[in-house]
């Protein structure tokens, strides 16, 4: 839907909800009204379609979680809005994180369109996606190609941790991949797929070769982030890919700094899927070198999600 029409059902699911909560809990309708004298903090989130929508609120019902579901009606709004009943948003609390979290983990962030990339045009995608599809990146494997199978990875593991699908490539996951706090605050799957496959985008530009023919991306996630930057590309999009090797990078003493980063799950997401697509590259997931670069990150990542302590806040979602 439009974005005004997005913004007005969300505020009805914001509305209703807390309404819901006055009646149905008073004393912590009343606490959320009064935190920092404006009321708790509120996320908007997506769900994929009716029955998603459907579910969680059977979910908050059987939990007994304030909820509201709305229903648009009499406004016209073509093609989808005829006029007739159609539900649109579900408000979802006040409530805190950890009760809500086994309903909305499901649920992505809702962001600017993905459709806007910016001021990149086709022209301009094109040709950096012609550069890629030109440059190996290892013999055999494109840069292009390397982007995607990122991708294709990152998309195998969330469908997993997510819905709890099969895994389709070959995986050794830490113990901490399953830690719910992992799942909160990601970017939208669009603007994953968008970084991933992009992410190394600078590197036909950056290219050198050493006089023993072995071939080197100097500052690659630098020079791909202005590529990006300068083709029209989004600034999201830009901002994960100047990050994207800070995780595999990460000492002891930086993890708290990058842990306190708005896209740490996002970036420590990716450094895991890189490292499976890449596996290839070091002899497969039983060789010494991946096993060795599988430690160093299940080592980062469960320091990372140690200093994201859950907080008690009052969110309600819509």
């Amino acid at each position: 839907m439009p974005d005004g029409k997005l913004s007005a059902q969300s505020g009805h699911a914001y509305t209703d909800a807390l309404q819901a909560c006055q009646r149905q809990d008073p004393d912590t309708a009343e606490s959320y009204r009064c935190e920092n004298g404006i009321g708790g903090s509120k996320v908007t989130i997506k769900c994929r379609n009716l029955s998603q929508l459907e579910r969680a609120a059977r979910e908050c019902a059987e939990a007994g979680i304030p909820h509201a579901v709305v229903t648009d009606r009499d406004h016209v709004l073509l093609p989808h809005f005829t006029g007739a009943p159609v539900v649109t948003a579900l408000g979802i609390g006040p409530c805190t994180k950890e009760q809500c979290r086994h309903i909305t983990k499901r649920f992505q962030s809702l962001q600017g369109s993905v459709g806007d990339r910016g001021r990149m045009s086709r022209e301009e995608r094109q040709r950096l996606l012609e550069a890629m599809r030109g440059c190996e990146q290892t013999s055999g494997l494109t840069i292009l190609r390397h982007g995607e199978m990122v991708r294709d990875y990152y998309r195998d593991l969330m469908d997993h941790l997510r819905y709890g699908s099969p895994l389709r490539f070959e995986w050794k996951l830490p113990e901490w991949v399953h830690d719910p706090l992992l799942l909160d605050e990601l970017p939208s799957d669009e603007v994953m797929a968008e970084y991933h496959v992009f992410h190394d985008v600078g590197k036909p530009f950056c290219r050198t070769v050493d006089e023993d023919g072995r071939q080197h991306f100097p500052d690659h996630a630098a020079v791909s982030a202005r590529i990006w930057r300068d083709a029209g590309g989004s600034a999201l999009v830009e901002h994960l890919i100047e990050q994207d090797m800070d995780v595999h990078l990460l000492k002891a003493e930086g993890v708290p700094e990058f842990a306190q980063r708005p896209y740490a799950r996002a970036l420590l997401l990716t450094g895991l899927s890189e490292l499976h697509a890449n596996a290839s590259m070091f002899g497969g997931t039983e060789s010494t070198s991946f096993k060795i670069k599988m430690k160093n990150l299940s080592k980062r990542g469960r320091a990372i999600l140690g200093s994201l302590a859950p907080q008690e806040v009052m969110p309600m979602a819509a």
